[in-house]
């Protein structure tokens, strides 16, 4: 009964619905990490295209078909997220699946009405999982991406040319 307990805990203490947010701090916090912690953001971008990296804690990993995008700026959208392959994984529950362990790079192209350089103001949808069994519902991040190379913890990993 303890484990059923704990694994629903865990499900409402990580919910980021913005007018429900709890202080909660989930029973099993000592073993797995917060979902920010785990998989961690950020973004940039070239004058015609939005990049989003993430990356995941030892024994996380992200799932391929979880990714969203969604420009916060009225005058800004983009065209179709590019997500690379990723590794296929057999999932108890889910079955077959492509994951996304250490990093991953997502791509889109700048729709933009004006010709503003500026930070882009983006929310990403994502999901992932322990290794150890927990898997995080669908959360979401805002980031801002400045025009720019990638962070350093991306521009030493294996990336398209044109992520760098």
């Amino acid at each position: 009964m303890l484990a059923t307990f704990t694994q629903a805990h865990a499900s409402e203490g990580l919910r980021l619905d913005s007018d429900k947010r709890r202080n909660v701090e989930p029973l099993f916090l000592g073993k797995f990490l917060p979902v920010k912690e785990a998989f961690r953001a950020s973004a940039w971008r070239s004058d015609e295209k939005l990049f989003v990296g993430f990356e995941s804690a030892p024994g996380y990993y992200l799932h391929r078909h979880q990714f969203a995008l969604e420009s916060r700026d009225h005058m800004v959208s983009f065209g179709e997220l590019e997500i690379p392959p990723g590794e296929l994984v057999v999932h108890p529950q889910l079955g077959e699946i492509y994951v996304f362990y250490n990093q991953v790079v997502l791509s889109a192209p700048i729709v933009s009405e004006s010709a503003d350089t500026g930070p882009l103001a983006i929310t990403v949808t994502f999901q992932g999982c322990s290794d150890d069994g927990l898997c995080y519902p669908p959360a979401q991040t805002e980031l801002e991406a400045f025009a720019g190379s990638a962070p350093v913890t991306f521009a030493s990993g294996q990336l398209p040319a044109e992520a760098l």
